[in-house]
């Protein structure tokens, strides 16, 4: 079922900055959150961005129960829902997403959902279709209808996900796809491209960090600018991906050195999923490097206190080198992450009690390989599904009282539409000047034409008078009511028609706060924004393709 919401009025779309929850939370470590409202009556849910999927994920009511998701750590916890991002419903604790109260809930059955299996994201999920809207009520974020939501009970999914990507969602019906909510809010009309900017936050910068999300455009004084951008992966499954040519840091001993064993083939963007997912080999440099204890039950790399200790004291640096290759130096950026980035503590359902660890993973093939959350706090990323492009660069950390530089990114359709409204060549403005001066010329001497001749038709013959100045005896005097006139022998004379001469044509500037920012390439003098060459001819941009869709999803049982 798709939306029958009447698109928007016609005018230049503005980027959306979509305001965060004021919270840090997570099983896995402190995360800045982003709250969304779900059906009628609205229930509200602080939610993670996610890079690979369109859908948005929901604990479903009665996640936090002592089942068999739970049995590893005891008895469910007080708090439970609250921690899952769930906010008070009509005055009382809301256990999850309750689709029964929802008026508009379209229940469409229970299917896998489109998390990564291949890093243990096996959830099932109650799916169905229903209002979404950003950020808090009256806040004026926008509300969709029709929007594809997954209700979870899988602790694995322990704080609900915002879908991020373009791809459409499929279940049972390939010949009816549901559009993904960034596409929405483009064909609606709220943004003005299909693109958005990120970086995660920061909770150990004091002050605290929100996260940063814009739709449509990015937040300029969030990151350091840097000219490389990175294209899509023809493969549409990694899409936003990338190579890590070098990883270097600091050990306990104070010496830099080499953390990376191997060039990682490629990096696959994934703000969903907290972890640095690296080769086995790569992730025990780092566990030599800084002491790391790995641990079998979780799979995590533990920190011990007096380790921890002596990082914390000494907080050194690791910096990523990323490329598009596995050996152009010329176009590679250079991340840096402070020890305190992976600072991290795992905390129920993953332990009883929140427990030190470093936020790296052990990747046995290379659909594991992933850049997670943890690299994005320091990190910034804009993502251009029009022009199928993605950039990465050095987050800054601006003081909540420090301005925002939101800046739009336009698609190219927007782009054309902008110069047919508002842009004249200097050739079709002195044509149109030249013209207007022709047709007044041409105009005037035919209504001067005409009006003599009218004129002379109208005007009987006057006999000949003589001077009035000059009197002679015998001429009769002749009176007139008022001052006598006379006229002279020869043509009438008569007072030209006012004709008006009206102002010529020319497009009027626009006032500097609405003159849209174009990003302009050295290669072409029209205004367009970060174009780079079309990888792959399955791209989403002109409109999905049979590749660009989700594979079919079999029913399941919910878990």
């Amino acid at each position: 079922m798709s939306s029958l919401k009447a698109p928007r009025a016609a005018t230049t779309a503005a980027p959306i900055s979509f305001a965060p929850s004021q919270y840090f939370e997570g099983d896995d470590g402190r995360w800045s959150t982003f709250v969304v409202r779900v059906g009628t009556p609205e229930q509200s849910f602080r939610v993670l961005p996610s890079t690979v999927s369109s859908e948005t994920f929901l604990p479903m009511a009665g996640a936090c129960k002592d089942d068999e998701h739970m049995s590893t750590v005891g008895l469910v916890r007080q708090d439970c829902a609250f921690s899952r991002g769930a906010e008070i419903y009509q005055g009382r604790t809301n256990n999850g997403f309750q689709a029964n109260l929802s008026s508009t809930w379209h229940e469409v059955g229970i299917y896998q959902t489109t998390n990564r299996e291949e890093l243990g994201y096996n959830a099932s999920g109650l799916y169905g279709l229903d209002t979404l809207g950003l950020m808090i009520a009256n806040s004026g974020g926008p509300t969709l209808e029709n929007q594809t939501i997954g209700a979870v009970v899988n602790p694995r999914l322990w704080v609900g996900r915002l879908g991020m990507d373009v791809k459409p969602s499929n279940f049972s019906d390939f010949a009816n796809p549901q559009p993904s909510l960034i596409k929405t809010l483009h064909e609606e009309g709220y943004i003005p491209s299909l693109s958005y900017g990120y970086t995660a936050g920061a909770y150990y910068k004091q002050p605290n960090v929100y996260g940063s999300l814009t739709y449509g455009g990015y937040d300029q004084s969030r990151f350091t600018p840097n000219n490389v951008t990175f294209p899509f992966d023809a493969n549409d499954s990694r899409k936003p991906s990338l190579k890590i040519q070098a990883i270097i840091g600091q050990n306990l001993a104070g010496e830099t050195i080499s953390l990376q064993e191997e060039v990682v083939p490629y990096m696959l963007v994934d703000f969903a999923e907290p972890h640095i997912w690296l080769p086995v080999p790569t992730c025990d440099r780092f566990a030599k490097a800084f002491n790391l204890t790995y641990d079998n039950s979780t799979d995590l790399y533990l920190v011990d206190s007096s380790t921890h200790a002596k990082l914390v004291e000494q907080n050194p640096t690791i910096t990523f080198g990323l490329g598009q290759t596995a050996s152009d130096l010329s176009g590679r950026v250079n991340i840096v992450l402070p020890y305190s980035a992976f600072d991290q503590q795992a905390s129920y359902p993953i332990f009883e009690n929140s427990t030190n660890y470093f936020p790296i993973r052990r990747a046995y093939n290379e659909t594991q390989y992933t850049l997670g959350r943890t690299f994005f706090q320091e990190a910034y990323i804009k993502i251009d599904y029009d022009r199928e492009n993605f950039s990465i660069h050095q987050a800054l950390f601006p003081t909540s009282g420090d301005k925002q530089e939101v800046i739009p990114v336009f698609s190219p359709t927007e782009i054309s539409n902008i110069q047919g409204r508002n842009l004249l060549s200097k050739g079709a403005i002195a044509g149109i000047a030249i013209g207007s001066i022709l047709l007044l010329a041409i105009a005037s001497f035919l209504g001067l034409c005409v009006w003599q001749k009218r004129r002379k038709i109208k005007m009987p013959q006057q006999p000949a008078i003589e001077d009035p100045s000059i009197e002679c005896e015998g001429q009769p005097r002749i009176e007139t009511e008022g001052a006598a006139v006379f006229e002279k022998d020869g043509l009438p004379c008569a007072e030209m028609e006012g004709h008006i001469f009206p102002e010529l044509y020319a497009p009027h500037p626009l006032p500097e706060n609405n003159i849209p920012v174009i990003e302009i390439t050295k290669a072409d003098l029209s205004p367009i924004f970060e174009l780079c060459e079309s990888t792959d001819s399955r791209s989403l941009s002109g409109g999905e393709s049979e590749a660009g869709i989700s594979e079919e999803r079999m029913r399941l049982p919910p878990g």
